[in-house]
């Protein structure tokens, strides 16, 4: 019947009518089995398939065409080939947001991603000073008196987001 590629989190539709046909031409209905990780809903003629969340690999489907008659008619199987796409890494920790004079600041990212990639990480914008480990996330930041006229009646909290 069909074979299909398509790219990992991303629903793609068959038009069923294009399969199937009665040779008495009456209109025809359609069921699907349900893949272990495919998902199809049918509307008319429109069958939608969508793979599960961050599912790739190859899974199989089996089109079943109805008469009003009660005839059936199965289709061969469907082979669904999803192909894998990167993901994007979530950072899971909680950014500490302020820093104390005369303190070392650190603040350790915690991240995961899905498809077991080593990560590497960046600061992109930062205060003067700061840095980060790009193997680990470790971010460090010392911040040292200044003479006061220079601060003078002057305060500030440092914010860092990521």
């Amino acid at each position: 019947m069909l074979q299909s590629s398509i790219d990992e989190d991303t629903p793609f539709t068959i038009n069923l009518a294009g399969h199937f046909s009665d040779p008495d031409n009456d209109p025809l209905t359609y069921t699907a089995n349900n893949a272990a990780h495919l998902t199809v809903s049918i509307n008319g003629n429109i069958a939608t398939i969508t793979p599960e969340q961050d599912f790739f690999g190859v899974d199989y489907l089996l089109f079943t065409a109805h008469d009003p008659a009660g005839l059936t008619a199965d289709s061969n199987n469907v082979t669904v080939t999803v192909n894998p796409v990167n993901d994007a890494p979530i950072i899971t920790s909680v950014p500490i947001t302020t820093a104390t004079q005369d303190l070392l600041y650190t603040y350790d990212i915690d991240a995961t991603d899905i498809d077991s990639v080593l990560l590497t990480y960046l600061l992109t914008q930062a205060p003067a000073g700061m840095t980060i480990d790009n193997g680990t996330g470790l971010i460090s930041l010392m911040k040292t008196h200044h003479s006061p006229s220079i601060w003078q009646g002057t305060s500030a909290i440092q914010t860092m987001t990521h």
